[in-house]
């Protein structure tokens, strides 16, 4: 359901229809409004329109890294559950293979015993 609210920016207020919380929107229009502010009192001579594309390119870089980002760690969690699941078929091979010389340990001390001489 969209919401309809009211955010200011640099002292405007802006009519916005969102699927967002009201909170939620409200950040978002303070992050853009400090950015932009940001931008004008590093260049008082900026108009708002040069503040909203600095803002935006800002926005944008930090949305690019991110997007990298997660995707390292997609790819790191993919190649750590790769190997994961390597580790268990070896640790499941390893069980086996415990059970098996388990299993031949007792038969051989089976034969052991019928060959050993009582004192």
């Amino acid at each position: 359901m969209k919401n309809k609210l009211s955010v200011k920016i640099l002292d405007t207020v802006y009519n916005v229809s969102s699927n967002e919380t009201e909170d939620y929107v409200e950040k978002v229009a303070k992050q853009v409004d400090r950015a932009m502010r940001a931008v004008l009192e590093a260049d008082t001579r900026s108009s708002v329109t040069v503040a909203a594309i600095f803002a935006a390119l800002g926005f944008c870089d930090e949305k690019t890294k991110a997007e990298i980002s997660s995707e390292n760690l997609r790819s790191q969690l993919k190649s750590y559950l790769e190997d994961m699941s390597k580790l268990r078929a070896e640790a499941e091979d390893a069980r086996k293979e415990v059970a098996r010389l388990t299993l031949e340990t007792s038969q051989l001390r089976s034969k052991l015993a019928r060959y050993e001489v009582p004192n």
